[in-house]
């Protein structure tokens, strides 16, 4: 593992202060880096609110942001490929999203596990794996 990428609704709730959020990213700050994806910018931007620009701004340029390129959207189409015979409607952001966790062997950090049912991404909230998987897995 080379680090945690926050999903969109971990930086949402880590910016509306709550505790538990905040708690858990200073945890995981003190072990690897702390990543998004520019998915995550583009979602978490474009929902601020008046009078959230500075601070959303300044956590966001804490952060490692990580780019979409060619791997990262073939990854993506794969997932959507993969889950859409089986009757899995998935996200494009999410795809992304996970797409970038994976091809960069960083544990997912989201409070909606079930966007992402992908095998290959970890998963983690709090001190607990998402799911059945954890980062050691």
């Amino acid at each position: 593992m080379n680090g945690y990428l926050l999903d969109s609704d971990v930086i949402i709730w880590r910016l509306r202060g709550n505790p538990e959020v905040l708690a858990l990213l200073r945890e995981l700050a003190e072990r690897e880096r702390l990543c998004c994806s520019v998915v995550s910018v583009l979602e978490v931007e474009a929902g601020m609110r008046k009078g959230e620009e500075r601070g959303t701004v300044s956590f966001l340029g804490g952060l490692q942001d990580l780019p979409v390129d060619k791997a990262v959207a073939r990854k993506a189409a794969h997932y959507l490929r993969e889950f859409r015979p089986r009757g899995v409607t998935l996200d494009f952001a999410d795809c992304l999203i996970a797409a970038t966790a994976s091809l960069n062997d960083l544990v997912l950090v989201t409070k909606n596990v079930t966007h992402y049912p992908m095998e290959d991404v970890q998963l983690y909230f709090g001190g607990t794996a998402a799911g059945e998987r954890s980062p050691g897995d």
